[in-house]
């Protein structure tokens, strides 16, 4: 599973800390990733590398950009533009580590709709 930056700071909130860790305990048998993208965001809200891998579990694989994924953010890009729908250049980015790696994306942002609205048949995970 592919883990935006909502589900992080879901985690953080106690609002949402329930459900966030329920949607964690419901799927603890699943590869949790974690797009080089997301960890960039992730990393606004520390002083040091150091102190934001000591915040991330070890369970979370930071997966690096690959071709592939440039080519299917290209593809998103594209498709959701033409529909008069564009989304943030980061998340195309964690969409396209989705479709790329073939899993689904666990998110609380609402732009992401837009991508499947457009037709691409991206999994979205709410919580």
């Amino acid at each position: 599973m592919i883990y935006d930056s909502t589900f992080f700071i879901a985690l953080e909130r106690k609002r949402t800390r329930p459900a966030a860790q329920a949607l964690l305990a419901q799927h603890q048998d699943r590869p949790a990733r974690l797009p080089i993208i997301v960890f960039g965001e992730l990393a606004a809200g520390y002083a040091s590398l150091e102190e934001l891998r000591a915040n991330i579990e070890p369970a979370y694989t930071v997966e690096p950009l690959t071709e592939q994924i440039a080519w299917h953010a290209s593809r998103i890009q594209r498709t959701v533009e033409a529909a008069g729908t564009p989304i943030g250049e980061n998340d195309t980015w964690i969409a396209a580590f989705a479709l790329a790696l073939s899993e689904p994306l666990v998110s609380r942002d609402a732009d992401f709709d837009r991508v499947v609205s457009a037709g691409i048949p991206l999994q979205l995970i709410r919580f």
